[in-house]
Formats: structure tokens, C-alpha cells, sequence
């Protein structure tokens, strides 16, 4: 069995799943794709948000998210982890222009299914 010490330095070692996630209306196919160095983050914000927040919040470019989330429930909604990035051993590295570009691949695959952006 591993002593505390041990369990604390292997979580703080363990690195924060970073990629890009989905959310959307299942009814309309309408979605928010985005890019996040802490997916499991951005996925409770974005549902902490539409259950609690207001229409004009920051985070939501279009207030027809939460209207349709109130409006139809939260049952419509799918949030999803579409793709995870590994960290890179590289000194230095930035993981932001390749989650930019992971994103952007996203975007387009599922426009390309027929679903709208919001």
C-alpha cells in the first residue's frame, strides 16, 4: 500500500487531460466544440454555466445555448471529450497552437456532418 505521500506526488505527476470537447443539442445538432488544457474543467464550467448563469455570460458567444438548455432541458444535451492531446516531452512546449489546430479539425468534421455551430 502506498503511504500518503506517495498517493499525493503521483496525483500532482499525473497530467490534467487537456484535448478538445463537444456540446450538443441532440435535438437540433446544434454544438460549441472548443480546446481546453483541462477538459474535465471546461466541460463543468460549460454545465455549470447553462444550469445557473446568464444569458450574456462571457463564456457563451450565443445566449440561443442556454435559451435552448432552459427551454428543452438538460437531457438534450451531450457533453463529450472528442479528442485528448499527450503532452509533449519537449522543453518549452506550448500546447496551445496544437490545441487550436485539434479544435479547427474538429470544427470542420462536424460541419461537414451537417451540424450547425452556435
Amino acid at each position: 500500500m502506498k503511504t500518503k505521500d506517495e498517493l499525493k506526488k503521483q496525483y500532482k505527476d499525473t497530467p490534467i487531460p487537456m484535448g478538445v470537447f463537444l456540446v450538443r443539442n441532440t435535438k437540433t445538432n446544434e454544438f460549441i466544440v472548443g480546446a481546453s488544457r483541462n477538459l474535465a474543467g471546461s466541460l463543468n464550467l460549460h454545465q455549470a454555466v447553462l444550469k445557473m448563469g446568464k444569458p450574456n455570460d462571457p463564456l457563451l458567444k450565443n445566449p440561443k445555448v442556454m435559451e435552448d438548455f432552459r427551454a428543452q432541458g438538460a437531457d438534450t444535451f451531450e457533453f463529450t471529450i472528442l479528442d485528448t492531446l499527450k503532452p509533449k516531452e519537449e522543453q518549452g512546449w506550448d500546447p496551445g497552437e496544437d490545441l487550436k489546430a485539434l479544435e479547427k479539425i474538429w470544427f470542420e468534421e462536424l460541419k461537414n456532418r451537417g451540424w450547425t455551430a452556435y
